[in-house]
């Protein structure tokens, strides 16, 4: 069977950060007088940049913040997506206008001019 996962308490992590990260002590030296792994001091220092002190606050809840995580990453995926069609829109417009305004200028065939027409019926 594996380990079990001990919880511990925010006041404690933020006295282990305080003195890793404001006092200077080694991460060593603090992970072996608490008894932690590296990685979960790796763990807590990159939480507690990224998010603040809620998300020591919330590390007993770890069910629920990784569902707002998965949800954060999925929206910042369906964002970029948007973006992208925005984006490609965006550059389709202005060389429809383009072709439209050199049509314009040429006079343009017959052709040109009908499929002109026949867009903005469309509309």
């Amino acid at each position: 069977m594996g380990k079990s996962r001990k919880r511990v308490p925010i006041e404690v992590k933020r006295r282990i950060l305080r003195r890793h990260l404001l006092e200077g002590v080694p991460a060593e030296r603090v992970c072996a007088e608490h008894g932690i792994a590296p990685g979960t001091l790796r763990q807590w220092r990159r939480e507690f940049f990224e998010h603040g002190e809620r998300a020591l606050a919330q590390g007993s809840d770890s069910a629920e913040r990784k569902r707002l995580l998965s949800e954060v990453e999925s929206l910042r995926r369906q964002l970029h997506r948007e973006r992208q069609v925005a984006a490609f829109l965006a550059r389709s417009s202005r060389l429809l206008d383009g072709d439209r305004l050199l049509a314009r200028r040429e006079g343009g065939d017959n052709d040109t001019q009908a499929r002109m027409r026949k867009g903005r019926r469309k509309k």
